[in-house]
């Protein structure tokens, strides 16, 4: 350590300066558990080691140690902001050390010079290495992660692993520091466990730097390492000329990520019913997923549209609803755009990804996956249909909430759009509307599903091939009948993203009451026309959908007991 980083109070006391933000302590940001970046155990070692060698005129690399009874009574975290300052102090006559951090002790043990007769150095030649099997760097460091150690730089030292973990070897990098931490890494991946541990105490640490650096030469200049030995019957780590005995590791409680944890049940849905009134949360969720699952895209784009004519407050918008249920889905990427010439709408507060403009401003090749818009069907707007509709991608959706329940549908007709989704929210209608796909009974292949029976699977994979060899645009239907329990759903909505996966379709009959499938069938012919991937049928004759909703909040109520368990003594 550099003079200006340390402050020498006596030639027993000695206060060091740590600052990550110096090229001399760069390196310490790569050791990282937790989440927090931590000062190394083998850091305050290191200090002492070189401080009880000036004690005695020495250069720590001429002078081997012993240390005994480490204790490591809380942890140091570094940070960019600040620098921390520690205390190192070494009694004379006991040789006993104590390193301070502000006014609290945080690390302490017992530091001595060999005696000339004691050689307890473990033979190295006592494990031969495991040839088979083995973990290299991008294993061993995947394994330590998912552990709760996010080690980087010089600190990710251990090369390979047997896979037994009583073995490996450790990169030279000119540190001790960082070797002696890969010793403690070593020790880590033998514990049988994921449990985050940490060092709290070693019984005894030798080092030999001597004979250390002597096998460090002896290595090949652009490959130094050297093997690494864990005995776990002994609790011993020996690695070239240091030996660790031991170790004792306390469990800590992983630090858990915060992330807005989604949860929602699934559960049936009807597209077209004016009887039961649902929430125009759930009814705009089921749309967007509905739309999404269609077109199967990553990349959304959504207009909501506010004539002039719609006397509407910010209130009303839907746009910051439609970000945050594209926000649960952390795999799609989207835009939202509030088109309107209102000026009172201009200058509100919204999300950062919904901007503002005005109908004029777009531009012809918007290619949006929905446009949201307010009574369009009462409104007798040739002009505006067509601005709306050249606004969508081919297979895109219009969905408009309309306040009377009069509604005139001679305008969809007559624009060609076919109603997917029909919902009474109050005394408001919601109507998901898209336009009419040119889908024919003859461009079907019909395959039925069966748990019980899987020579549909084979048969499945021909007609896929088939497609993919002759570039057919044949719409695939799976049918699940005769039996309410499928996987049915699962299987398509993994299927359509397959290539040439957008042609499946699915019918997934839940009435005993139905009719056996049939493409001459009304009931399902006229369901199919629409063109959507999943189809279920309830009694009644109600078509629908499996969807995800969020659950309602839980109410807290008093208890009589709880059980609480105390992890970290």
């Amino acid at each position: 350590m550099s003079h200006s980083e340390k402050k020498i109070l006596n030639e027993r006391e000695i206060i060091f300066n740590i600052d990550t933000n110096d090229e001399e302590f760069l390196y310490l940001t790569g050791h990282v558990i937790n989440g927090k970046n931590l000062f190394p155990a083998m850091g305050y070692i290191f200090y002492i080691w070189e401080m009880f060698a000036s004690l005695n005129k020495k250069e720590y690399t001429e002078m081997p140690i012993i240390f005994e009874d480490i204790n490591f009574i809380r942890a140091t975290v570094l940070t960019q902001q600040n620098k921390i300052e520690l205390t190192f102090s070494i009694q004379k006559g006991s040789n006993r050390f104590e390193i301070i951090e502000g006014h609290t002790t945080i690390v302490t043990g017992r530091i001595r010079i060999p005696t000339s007769d004691e050689n307890t150095r473990i033979s190295a030649n006592s494990t031969k290495y495991a040839v088979d099997g083995e973990m290299n760097n991008k294993d061993i460091y995947k394994e330590l992660r998912l552990r709760g150690y996010q080690y980087s730089g010089i600190f990710r030292g251990l090369n390979r692993v047997s896979v037994t973990k009583s073995n490996g070897s450790i990169a030279w990098a000119f540190n001790w520091i960082a070797f002696m931490d890969s010793m403690l890494q070593m020790m880590i991946l033998g514990q049988n466990t994921r449990d985050l541990l940490v060092p709290t105490r070693i019984c005894k640490l030798t080092i030999d730097p001597k004979y250390h650096l002597h096998l460090i030469q002896n290595t090949s200049i652009n490959n130094r390492q050297l093997p690494v030995n864990y005995y776990k019957h002994l609790n011993a780590i020996t690695s070239g000329g240091i030996e660790i005995y031991g170790v004792v590791a306390t469990f800590i409680p992983n630090r858990l990520k915060t992330v807005n944890i989604v949860l929602e049940e699934h559960t049936f849905v009807a597209h077209r019913d004016l009887e039961s009134s649902i929430s125009l949360q759930n009814a705009i969720r089921m749309s967007i997923h509905l739309a999404l699952e269609c077109c199967n895209m990553l990349n959304v784009k959504i207009i909501e549209f506010l004539d002039t004519d719609d006397k509407l407050t910010s209130e009303d918008l839907n746009s910051p609803l439609i970000n945050k249920i594209l926000s649960d889905l952390p795999q799609i990427r989207h835009e939202t755009k509030l088109v309107t010439n209102h000026k009172n709408l201009q200058n509100i507060s919204l999300p950062d990804n919904i901007s503002v403009t005005e109908m004029t401003k777009l531009s012809k090749n918007e290619n949006c996956l929905m446009v949201f818009c307010f009574n369009i069907l009462k409104k007798n707007k040739e002009e505006l249909y067509k601005q709306l509709l050249s606004l969508l991608m081919p297979q895109g959706f219009l969905l408009t909430l309309e306040e009377s329940t009069d509604c005139e549908y001679s305008y969809l007709k007559k624009n060609k759009l076919n109603i997917i989704i029909e919902r009474q929210i109050n005394n408001k209608k919601l109507l998901l509307l898209r336009k009419t796909q040119n889908v024919e009974k003859n461009q079907y292949h019909v395959v039925h599903v069966n748990n019980y029976d899987f020579t549909w699977v084979d048969t499945l994979k021909s007609i896929i091939n088939m497609q993919n060899k002759s570039d057919s645009d044949k719409n695939i239907i799976l049918v699940a009948e005769k039996n309410f329990e499928s996987g049915l759903l699962g299987l398509v909505n993994c299927l359509r993203k397959e290539p040439g996966g957008e042609t499946i379709r699915s019918v997934f009959i839940q009435d005993s009451k139905a009719p056996a499938f049939s493409l001459h069938e009304p009931l399902y012919m006229k369901q199919l026309l629409l063109n959507l991937p999943i189809n279920v049928i309830r009694s009644g004759n109600v078509w629908g959908s499996y969807r995800h909703f969020p659950l309602s909040a839980l109410e807290p109520k008093f208890v009589q007991n709880a059980y609480i368990k105390q992890k970290v003594q």
